[in-house]
């Protein structure tokens, strides 16, 4: 019986040991099989981004939390992304995979996980094909879902400069500028706006002028010596900031001040022509009677929602710009030197849409009566609320910030 037992077990180890022995030799065979065909299956998605490439390699290196994975084309195609983000309407995270070629625009941006409640994954994506870092004119009317997939899209751009090796073109790295010299000059979904626009003023050392959209400044791209300098312009045709291209700062360096020179003799005519149309404006809303009522005042340190300052009866004007819910919404503000608001006026609004019946309150005579009389300590958030207007109330407290800034600069330096 003990033999027979002994026999059982020699056999069942000898069958263990042979089927071991088997599926270790399948498992040799089939584990490079299994591995490639994962790698596959991973890379298929990259490859919707970069259709051309032959072979993925992964990049190493410190990546912020939003950029998961970093692929680069062994055959020279460009670089594909993993990518997260988050919004306000789900909790579930955006993931992406973002393609971007070797000249630094996107090829394709493909949502893996989209959980919004707003908005259709396949809109997003068709706005990023063929943008490059700076995502010039990404808009979308979700903004809050347009805005969390620019900013893990912008994460992989740092990434990419930083491991990609490959140079910024002058065209990025102007567009990157226009935050740095005029932070103030977004549109209501965060993105600036600016276009190319002509003078007939300018010296044929200003290459370029770019006007922002919301009519607060200009953007001008001077030629110095062997440097490509970016100056900022205000809405007064005064250069207050100057850089190279490459972002450094040189407006303390008085051997630019020629080009700073340039810049304004390119913005004379425009400036004439936005002076002409304000005035014009004030004299229709009851601010002054004639245009000769006005006299200008410089407001030349910084950029700002202020696009001019004049002394007039009664006080200083101050008019700004910001953009509501229907477009751009110009006010005008008299302030006397005691602080006391005593004349308000919109000279210029669109708020007639449908989703913002109530913006058009900012023109009635109710809300300018609210205002005057107020002192600029007295007037708070709720004193420029309009109710069911969110676009308008922030365009207004924008207007108002900056004013008030700005005549805290100016109370008492204008007699």
């Amino acid at each position: 019986m003990k033999k027979d037992s002994l026999k059982s077990i020699i056999v069942l180890v000898s069958i263990c040991l042979v089927v071991g022995l088997l599926l270790s030799g399948v498992n040799s065979i089939t584990a490079p099989i299994i591995e490639k065909n994962d790698s596959a299956a991973a890379n298929g998605a990259y490859l919707v981004v970069l259709p051309n490439a032959t072979t993925f390699e992964d990049v190493i290196g410190d990546f912020p939390e939003t950029v998961l994975e970093m692929k680069k084309d062994a055959g020279g195609s460009g670089f594909a992304f993993k990518i997260q983000g988050s919004s306000s309407y789900s909790q579930s995270p955006l993931q992406m995979i973002l393609g971007i070629d070797n000249e630094g625009k996107i090829t394709k941006l493909v949502i893996t996980n989209y959980a919004e409640t707003k908005g259709n994954a396949a809109d997003f994506e068709a706005l990023f094909v063929g943008k490059d870092a700076t995502m010039t004119d990404v808009v979308a009317g979700v903004t809050y879902t347009t805005n969390a997939i620019k900013d893990a899209v912008k994460a992989a751009y740092d990434v990419f400069f930083e491991y990609a090796d490959i140079e910024k073109s002058d065209e990025q790295k102007l567009q990157e500028l226009y935050g740095v010299i005029m932070p103030n000059a977004t549109d209501k979904t965060g993105a600036f706006a600016f276009e190319a626009v002509e003078s007939d003023s300018a010296p044929a050392s200003v290459t370029g002028i770019y006007a922002s959209k919301l009519g607060i400044g200009y953007i001008m791209t001077v030629t110095s010596g062997d440097k490509t300098l970016v100056i900022g312009v205000n809405a007064y045709g005064k250069a207050y900031v100057v850089y190279d291209i490459d972002g450094n700062d040189l407006s303390a360096d008085a051997s630019y001040d020629a080009a700073k020179a340039d810049a304004e003799a390119a913005m004379a005519s425009i400036y004439e022509a936005n002076h002409d149309a304000i005035v014009a404006k004030m004299v229709t809303e009851g601010i002054i009677s004639s245009a000769a009522d006005a006299q200008k005042v410089d407001f030349s340190a910084v950029s700002s929602r202020v696009v001019a300052v004049y002394k007039v009866s009664g006080g200083l004007a101050y008019v700004a710009k910001a953009e509501g819910f229907g477009g751009l919404i110009t006010v005008c503000y008299v302030i006397n030197d005691a602080g006391e608001i005593v004349k308000y006026a919109t000279l210029a609004q669109t708020e007639v849409a449908y989703e913002n019946l109530y913006g058009t309150y900012i023109a009635e005579d109710e809300y300018a009566a609210n205002l005057t009389g107020k002192t600029v300590a007295d007037v708070t958030d709720d004193t420029l609320l309009i109710a069911g207007s969110t676009f308008t109330t922030n365009a207004t407290k924008l207007c108002w910030n900056d004013i008030k800034a700005a005549h805290e600069i100016l109370n008492g330096e204008v007699q």
